[in-house]
């Protein structure tokens, strides 16, 4: 060259650098060994997904001569344990950092503050979230006395009660079955129902109506002091109408005044089948017998048994060796102290 002439310098910037774009979603070792050659530091951190499988790299940066590489800790082994009663943003922050999918969904509800989270159901990567919207107004019972237990449940159910409840209390004034009273909790409601006057402290043993019509059974109970409080239909090889049994059971002793419920033929079936025996027996055993034959069991408590009678099954209606219909209603009374 001539004197003086320029001379430029080849600088050497070192070997290639790996680029992130072939660490993202491969294992985090090998992205390590893919970065240990060079002049880089490797820096590693751990962050749940449920995408990501386990070890594999989320996210990978380079700053400063550093590799930061995010590794996955796999999906939250419960990503709603703890996030009922947080606010919907929060726990909405809180799952889409570790990798989630977050719907809110709002609902009415009287529980917690308004935002809040009271429900979370999680699907692999997708968590919907449903937090409480403005609590409604509280609901009041219309007015539903002397109406059918039925009726006030329909009426109940269309102001929005998510559940009507009954319990029975006896009355001079209101007719066995008509609602006295009405009160909700939340949304909860509950109806008290007669269930006529008080049996009196005379005991009268039930008498044995069966072969009897309606009308006279009707006659032979209210002669011993019982009510009659209508009557169910039950198959049967019996007549149509013919009595058939009572609940409670013939031969109980009850209190005077007591209310007794009979069973009513609908005439033959074209399957008749065999009461078995299960006097004696505990009321789980012998109701799993029956209802493993096929029939419809309901329990009567007859109350002052001995002591081991208490729990056991002392008569049925029909009784064993009855042939009646497949699927027969069986009423077991059983012993209560």
């Amino acid at each position: 060259v001539e004197l003086d002439a320029a001379v430029g310098l080849v600088l050497s910037a070192g070997a290639d650098l790996p680029s992130c774009a072939d660490a993202v979603g491969g294992p985090g070792d090998a992205a390590i060994a893919l970065f240990e050659p060079t002049s880089l530091t490797v820096a590693t951190s751990e962050r749940n997904s449920p995408i990501v499988p386990e070890g594999n790299v989320i996210d990978c940066t380079i700053a400063d001569d550093t590799v930061n590489l995010v590794l996955s800790g796999g999906p939250l082994e419960r990503p709603c344990a703890t996030l009922v009663g947080m606010t919907g943003d929060a726990a909405k922050a809180q799952l889409e950092a570790s990798g989630y999918n977050v719907t809110i969904v709002e609902q009415a509800s009287a529980e917690g503050d308004e935002g809040d989270v009271i429900e979370c159901q999680a699907t692999g990567p997708d968590v919907t979230l449903t937090v409480a919207g403005e609590n409604p107004a509280p609901l009041t019972c219309p007015d539903v006395a002397g109406q059918t237990a039925a009726a006030a449940t329909i009426a109940l159910q269309e102001l929005g009660a998510t559940s009507v409840e009954t319990v029975g209390q006896s009355s001079d004034t209101v007719a066995d079955g008509l609602v006295i009273s009405c009160a909700i909790t939340g949304t909860v409601a509950t109806l008290t129902v007669s269930t006529g006057p008080m049996p009196g402290d005379d005991m009268v043993t039930v008498p044995d109506v069966s072969g009897k019509t309606v009308a006279a059974a009707t006659a032979d109970l209210q002669a011993a002091d019982l009510r009659v409080a209508g009557s169910n239909q039950v198959p049967s090889n019996e007549p149509a109408g013919t009595v058939i049994g009572t609940a409670p059971g013939a031969g109980v002793e009850v209190p005077e005044g007591t209310a007794v419920t009979l069973q009513v033929s609908e005439g033959p079936s074209q399957t008749l089948v065999t009461v078995p025996d299960v006097v004696g027996r505990r009321e789980p055993g012998a109701r799993t017998i029956l209802e493993r034959d096929g029939f419809v069991v309901v329990i009567e408590e007859q109350e002052g048994a001995a002591p081991d009678e208490v729990g056991r099954v002392l008569s049925t209606q029909p009784g064993a060796g009855a042939e009646v219909p497949e699927g027969s209603t069986i009423i077991i009374v059983v012993g209560a102290p």
